[in-house]
């Protein structure tokens, strides 16, 4: 159950939410209504996302084979995809 929700959590919400916001940002920083250093901060946070979220799946991926995965190693990658996407938002 706990792969279930982090699958959702890792792929539904915030997967098409960072695609709506680089189009904002796109046109935020066409306008020079935002700085380029914010928008590169923005894209930046979206990256590590992307390789966050990839990690976490797959390492969960693993422990659910019953592969050489530990438990507090799972374990870390949840909290800190989850600390990564709290203060994204």
């Amino acid at each position: 159950m706990l792969v279930v929700a982090l699958c959702y959590l890792t792929r539904f919400p915030d997967v098409p939410h960072h695609l709506l916001e680089d189009r904002m940002d796109e046109r935020l920083l066409a306008k020079k209504a935002l700085t380029a250093e914010s928008g590169h901060e923005i894209e930046e946070q979206h990256t590590t996302l992307i390789q966050d979220r990839r990690d976490l799946l797959r390492d969960l991926g693993a422990a659910t084979r019953g592969e050489n995965m530990s438990q507090k190693l799972v374990d870390t990658r949840i909290q800190i995809y989850a600390e990564r996407l709290r203060h994204k938002g």
